[in-house]
């Protein structure tokens, strides 16, 4: 590939860090949003699990709708445009947010799919230009997978401290639902912080190549259609994303109904799960000068639903054996955080070298559509099996465990001889 298909110059490492630090916000109530949310809604308000499996799925649905076009739209926009677009993003998430965690008493489920709704309306106006400033902030493989590593050791501390101040506000004698709304309260005022550093901080140079500012509206979708590379991550990214949404989603009920543990370990063993994946992942990094990226990511995927078939055969007596489990499946998640988001960068600069279109924004957000689709699906699938087979705990610990095992071997098979490989980016 050559130097004329790459993108502009290197950030300082103070830029950098300011384009990283909005992930911690964005993270913080993904624990909430994804593990905590459902179960309140159904533990708190009364829905059933049926129903809030056919909330979240309609919710994404709606999502993975104007994903591509915010895509598009973001690929024909200036720099300044698209901070506008993140300034409306954030915005958007706070009267979403504040309506989902205050539901309307008489419309508990109307103000769940709404506030759904707008949140990942404005979380996609948010995360598709910022994750997709990733190829502009440099155009070496290695330093790549170093800022996308930055950017999700900071997600993954928003993670952790999603887990660790409920547990610390109800130790200390608050209830559940207080603790939730502060986890939201505290997002919504980082987010507010983080995005304005990153709107005022972090800059780029304009780019010289007359391609990149033209745009092929008849080749478009053509030449997405032809790139295999794209579209065999995008399979990849799918069945990883369902083989991580799918425990994810079931997590609080493995805990009390199959282990038989008190609710107050939930946030022991996110932790567990969560600390050994941020110790994992300088690990990953440093592997990755060396190892070729997509064979690292295969190995860390196919030893996770190898570490992870024992779950789906643990009961109260064994509850212990979880604490392993929790150990190396955290440390291989380290791999899918800190490889594919460079593996994407790496694919967008060949899709512009290969059909001499620049549409990072718009791969960039089927990417990001698919893991949506994916986590919807993850979600309905779970609660969906709940209801047909019974909320048992054999069938629990089948579907919690050894379904996610299948998914992530499947995710390995299609990436099997990925031909993209680092030397590969560098010529």
């Amino acid at each position: 590939m050559s130097d004329s298909t790459k993108y502009s110059t290197k950030l300082s490492k103070s830029q950098i860090v300011f384009y990283g630090l909005p992930a911690l916000p964005l993270s913080l109530p993904t624990l909430a949003l994804y593990i905590n949310l459902p179960t309140w809604y159904h533990e708190q308000w009364g829905l059933s699990l049926g129903l809030i499996a056919l909330i979240l799925f309609f919710a994404r649905a709606s999502d993975l709708v104007v994903d591509p076009f915010i895509g598009k739209l973001n690929d024909r926009l200036s720099d300044t445009t698209q901070r506008a677009v993140i300034i409306a993003g954030g915005l958007i998430c706070i009267p979403s947010s504040l309506l989902l965690i205050y539901p309307a008493e008489s419309f508990v489920a109307i103000s769940m799919s709404l506030g759904l709704i707008g949140l990942f309306f404005g979380w996609t106006l948010i995360q598709i230009p910022y994750l997709s400033w990733l190829v502009r902030l440099s155009s070496d493989a290695q330093e790549r997978i170093t800022i996308a590593s930055l950017r999700e050791f900071l997600g993954l501390i928003g993670l952790l401290l999603s887990a660790l101040i409920p547990a610390l506000m109800v130790y200390l004698g608050y209830s559940g639902t207080e603790a939730l709304r502060a986890v939201v309260w505290i997002a919504l005022l980082l987010g507010a912080i983080t995005l304005t550093l990153l709107m005022a901080k972090v800059r780029f140079k304009p780019s010289t190549k007359k391609e990149d500012s033209q745009t092929h509206p008849a080749s478009t979708w053509r030449s997405i259609q032809r790139n295999r590379l794209a579209k065999r991550l995008a399979i990849s990214l799918f069945f990883n994303g369902l083989a991580n949404g799918v425990p994810a989603t079931l997590f609080p009920l493995y805990i009390t109904t199959v282990l038989l543990l008190p609710e107050s370990d939930r946030t022991l063993y996110i932790a567990i799960y969560f600390l050994s994946c941020i110790v994992s992942i300088p690990v990953w990094i440093k592997l990755t000068r060396t190892l070729d990226r997509i064979d690292l990511w295969r190995a860390g995927m196919f030893t996770s639903a190898v570490v992870f078939i024992p779950a789906s055969l643990l009961g109260g007596d064994t509850a212990w054996l979880f604490v392993p489990i929790c150990l190396l499946t955290g440390a291989m998640l380290g791999a899918d955080l800190a490889i594919p988001h460079a593996i994407q960068a790496d694919v967008a600069d060949y899709h512009h070298w290969r059909f001499g279109q620049s549409q990072t924004n718009l791969l960039f957000a089927l990417w990001n559509m698919i893991t949506k689709l994916a986590l919807a699906l993850s979600a309905t699938l779970a609660f969906g099996l709940l209801e047909l087979f019974g909320q048992t705990p054999l069938v629990l610990a089948l579907i919690y465990a050894l379904i996610p095992s299948v998914f992530k071997i499947i995710a390995v098979l299609v990436v099997r001889d990925f031909r993209l490989s680092a030397s590969t980016h560098k010529n």
